[in-house]
């Protein structure tokens, strides 16, 4: 997933934008949250993912889904 957020960088400190995701290859589901901060960009997630493990005792190949939550904050590096 790339997100364009050069014109997020040019607005205000606090201004946002909120995406759903689409399912694609492991993401089955889940929505992102870009917060303009005053030295780049902060990413809220919640996704849904399927995973591939496998068993410790027998060694079968399984798949799970996960929801996972994470935040980022990514620092500027050139002024739009």
């Amino acid at each position: 997933m790339i997100f364009n957020v050069s014109q997020l960088l040019r607005q205000e400190v606090g201004a946002s934008r909120r995406y759903e995701l689409e399912p694609e290859e492991n993401v089955s589901a889940g929505h992102v949250e870009l917060i303009r901060t005053p030295g780049g960009v902060l990413v809220r997630c919640h996704a849904t993912v399927g995973l591939e493990a496998e068993c410790s005792r027998c060694l079968t190949a399984f798949g799970y889904e996960e929801d996972i939550e994470f935040e980022e904050i990514y620092a500027q590096q050139m002024d739009p």
